[in-house]
């Protein structure tokens, strides 16, 4: 599957994988923050964004995508950076491609298994009839989620769809990604032949200090699979760190790529 992506800058090449129901938009600022000698591409995953819509969605054929879309760009030696969802596709994807990957930054995700925690906003974006809604702000009004932040978040995602004329649409697959929702809480296991020792990217995962995501728990199971990772929290931070606290997950960030 061909993968729509936007670019910037020029030099080592960064790969930025954004989590559910978002999409590449959501990371161009950050992207933005690397200075001259670096490249960064944001991909929208499968179901997601302006990329294709399928049926099937889970972190194989995701791996597979994103094998594609570096080997279009002839990209080797990547620095693969993933937050939630996306988080667990860079580790599906660093076991499988292992030779392709320099350094691997997880943001507030560990490898474990999460149950099914998205009901509610699943059920408030089937319960909006875009067919009806005549602006941004009535959909705004209309869609019953309380946090106004994942509000806001979703509704980046609503565009108004010119080959029909002009009604409102979801950029992501709504349906394709509810119907696979148990494929991305799935744990991330290692193939029995694959010895992680033998692994020679270093590994990054970031935690935000007021996330759940990553317990003190979940570190075993991040040693076994990623033996020497480095850890990092960001203070003030929720889940979404990457907009909670932007100018701190930069700096270490950077301070792993130049280590």
């Amino acid at each position: 599957m061909k993968l729509f992506y936007r670019k910037s800058g020029s030099g080592k090449p960064i790969v930025i994988l954004h989590g559910l129901l978002g999409m590449s938009d959501n990371w161009v600022s950050f992207a933005n923050r690397f200075p001259e000698g670096y490249e960064v591409f944001l991909p929208d995953l499968r179901n997601h964004g302006q990329s294709p819509h399928d049926s099937r969605f889970d972190y194989t054929c995701m791996a597979e995508d994103l094998h594609g879309f570096l080997l279009d760009l002839s990209l080797q030696e990547v620095t693969l950076i993933g937050h939630s969802m996306g988080g667990k596709l860079a580790m599906v994807f660093a076991f499988t491609y292992p030779d392709l990957i320099k350094k691997l930054i997880v943001i507030d995700m560990a490898p474990r298994y999460y149950p099914p925690h998205h009901g509610h906003i699943f059920a408030a974006l089937e319960n909006l009839d875009l067919s009806k809604i005549t602006s941004r702000a009535e959909a705004a009004q209309n869609l019953a989620i309380q946090e106004e932040s994942t509000k806001l978040f979703l509704l980046k995602n609503l565009f108004r769809n010119t080959e029909n004329n002009q009604v409102f649409a979801w950029r992501f697959n709504l349906q394709g990604i509810r119907e696979n929702l148990p494929e991305i809480g799935k744990e991330i296991k290692r193939s029995d032949d694959a010895n992680p020792k033998s692994l020679s990217f270093q590994t990054l995962f970031v935690k935000g200090e007021n996330s759940e995501y990553i317990k003190s728990e979940d570190l075993a199971l991040m040693g076994l699979l990623f033996p020497g990772f480095q850890m990092a929290e960001i203070k003030n931070a929720g889940h979404w760190v990457h907009a909670d606290e932007p100018e701190m997950l930069f700096q270490e960030i950077i301070a792993f790529l130049e280590a």
